[in-house]
């Protein structure tokens, strides 16, 4: 599973946060209750509740078969009683339920955004999804052993937002909610990371002021969020296209705020892989009055560098480089101890690839 959610307990900042009409398509309302996003269980940012479902409940299936969140729904009852609940040994004496009840989550207030003081919050959505969105149909075959009435079914785009520098991270699960016969309504998870139909996107049309925007826009205050906007991204992956991959794989965790310098004529920044951010890490670098680039990968202080721009490392890159090795890895040495790179390769402009001097940001 994806990286996914923040501690459930939240404080709520004020009020919570509503929607403009009680009536929005993207709000869920069964009878008279709204749902907030205390009603869905979703995935923590470090996946512990649901390792700890997997190593709960998947000593209960056969064992010729594998435990699947995608099909989650299909073990109630069969393998998963309704309602039921165990401790996760975590430590902090609480207990663990994929169960939630209405009454304890709703509101009678349309509310899909709860805030916490440091500004963290969850948010929920209802997302179309044709294939699961008869209830009558989807309940049969995602939880075909839940003896329970099937009210409702829909599919929700769940995000957290984070306090810091990281954006916001969303996941697709698809939710039932049930009645019992004691007449308590409950919320089920049937499904995580649920597909949705693709959805076909007119090509990116790169800006022709790209390099003046990078170093003018104020919406994108960190690498991560920037490198996944539709511009520059687009600039990436026709730059980079055979540097792409490696530098998604660390773009995709926390983002370093964007850093400046000579009135903004040079730009640059990096994000690290959720996990792994002593390990790999991946960093941009731009000329915006040259309109050149240099990209670089770091693989536990292996650099991998390219350029379609140049055929030597300009001084200003290597002294960026310089100065973000010693942000980044100074913890790792003696205090006046020069950073110890262990390989730099470079693949310059020409298409020549070469070790570099291990010295080089020395």
């Amino acid at each position: 599973m994806r990286l996914k959610s923040l501690i459930p307990n939240l404080i709520i900042f004020c009020l919570l946060m509503t929607v403009a009409s009680a009536n929005s398509p993207k709000l869920w309302k069964v009878g008279n209750e709204f749902l907030t996003p205390k009603c869905f269980t979703h995935e923590w940012i470090s996946s512990d509740n649901l390792k700890a479902v997997n190593e709960h409940y998947s000593k209960k299936i056969p064992k010729d078969e594998k435990f699947e969140f995608s099909k989650i729904g299909s073990y109630y009852e069969k393998y998963i009683p309704l309602e039921d609940s165990f401790d996760p040994k975590f430590g902090d004496g609480k207990m663990l339920s994929l169960t939630r009840y209405l009454k304890d989550c709703g509101s009678t207030k349309p509310v899909n955004v709860i805030m916490q003081l440091d500004n963290s919050f969850q948010r929920y959505e209802i997302v179309q999804n044709p294939k699961w969105d008869d209830p009558k149909i989807a309940c049969r075959i995602l939880a075909p052993f839940i003896s329970a009435k099937c009210l409702d079914i829909k599919t929700v785009k769940f995000t957290v937002g984070f306090s810091g520098s990281m954006p916001p991270y969303s996941q697709i699960n698809i939710y039932g909610v049930y009645e019992l016969k004691s007449k308590n309504t409950i919320v089920l998870p049937l499904s995580f990371d649920a597909k949705l139909p693709e959805v076909k996107k007119a090509p990116v049309v790169l800006r022709g002021d790209f390099f003046s925007w990078v170093s003018s826009q104020t919406e994108h205050q960190n690498m991560n969020a920037l490198y996944y906007s539709d511009q520059f991204n687009a600039y990436i992956k026709k730059t980079y296209s055979g540097f792409v991959s490696a530098l998604d794989y660390s773009m995709k965790g926390p983002g370093d705020g964007l850093n400046y310098n000579d009135n903004k004529r040079y730009v640059w920044g990096s994000a690290c892989r959720a996990g792994e951010c002593g390990l790999s890490k991946s960093f941009i670098w731009l000329d915006t009055k040259e309109k050149k680039s240099i990209a670089m990968t770091t693989k536990d202080l292996n650099l991998t560098i390219a350029t379609n721009d140049y055929d030597e490392l300009p001084k200003e890159f290597i002294n960026a480089v310089k100065n973000w090795l010693k942000e980044n890895y100074s913890y790792r040495f003696k205090k006046d101890q020069k950073i110890t790179i262990t390989s730099i390769s470079f693949s310059n402009k020409s298409g020549a690839s070469k070790e570099l001097n291990l010295n080089t940001f020395n």
